[in-house]
């Protein structure tokens, strides 16, 4: 997401179905790599802040799986599909 459009969304704010809540940025603002989205659900933040691990070791595989449900339900995605 482009980093102007994250200083425009702030904590706890309600998104309506159909809202635009940004723009993808360019690969300036993300490290070289392609433009992409992430969805991710996360029950809780913690301690981080405006980022959160994108991987974790497998003694930790259990401990994230459950903070960060698979979306698939709410997207209407078959589960058993890996894309």
């Amino acid at each position: 997401m482009s980093i102007k459009d994250l200083k425009e969304l702030t904590i706890g704010q309600r998104i309506k179905r159909g809202e635009r809540i940004g723009h993808l940025g360019s690969s300036l603002e993300n490290g070289n790599w392609p433009a992409h989205l992430h969805f991710q659900m996360i029950r809780n933040l913690g301690d981080n802040s405006g980022d959160y691990p994108g991987v974790c070791s497998a003694s930790e595989k259990e401990r994230y799986a459950t903070n960060c449900p698979d979306p698939a339900l709410w997207l209407g995605i078959r589960a058993d599909i890996i894309y």
